[in-house]
C-alpha cells in the first residue's frame, strides 16, 4: 500500500510540473520563430498566409508582456465589435507599449475609417495615446 501511495505522488507531481512548464515552454517557443513565419508582413506592409491559430490576430502584433497582451485583446474585441470595423480590424497591426501607447499599422479603405479605428481604439481602457499609422487606399 505504502508503495502505490509514492507511486501516485511521484505521477501527481509529474503532472503539476508538466502542466506549469508548457505554458512557459509555449511562450518561449512562439516568440522566436514569428518573425520568420509566412504570415509576417513583407516590406510592402501586406501579410501573407495566415494559419488557422492566427486568424483574426491581424498583422504580426508585438505583445511583449501580459499586461501588452491584455491590452492588445481588448482592442482586438473593441474594433472586432463594431460591424462598421470589423473587416478591417483583422488585418491591422497592433503594436502596444507599456506605457499605454499603441501604434496602429495596415491598409484601410478611407479616411473615415483611419479616424474611426483610431477613435474607437482610445476609448479602451488602459490606451494614453494612439499613433495612428495606418495608410488609406488613397495614399
Amino acid at each position: 500500500m505504502r508503495r502505490k501511495t509514492t507511486l501516485w505522488q511521484a505521477v501527481l507531481a509529474a503532472s503539476i510540473s508538466l502542466a506549469l512548464a508548457l505554458p512557459a515552454f509555449a511562450q518561449g517557443q512562439s516568440g522566436s520563430p514569428r518573425a520568420s513565419s509566412p504570415s509576417s508582413p513583407s516590406p510592402s506592409g501586406s501579410a501573407g498566409m495566415q494559419s488557422p491559430g492566427q486568424m483574426g490576430k491581424g498583422m504580426e502584433d508585438r505583445a511583449t508582456t501580459d499586461a501588452d497582451r491584455n491590452l492588445e485583446q481588448r482592442i482586438r474585441q473593441a474594433l472586432s465589435g463594431d460591424a462598421t470595423l470589423a473587416a478591417s480590424a483583422q488585418k491591422l497591426h497592433i503594436e502596444t507599449a507599456a506605457n499605454g501607447e499603441v501604434t496602429l499599422r495596415g491598409s484601410v479603405k478611407t479616411d473615415k475609417e483611419k479616424a474611426d479605428i483610431a477613435a474607437k481604439v482610445q476609448q479602451v481602457a488602459g490606451v494614453k495615446k494612439v499613433n495612428n499609422q495606418l495608410q488609406t487606399a488613397s495614399d
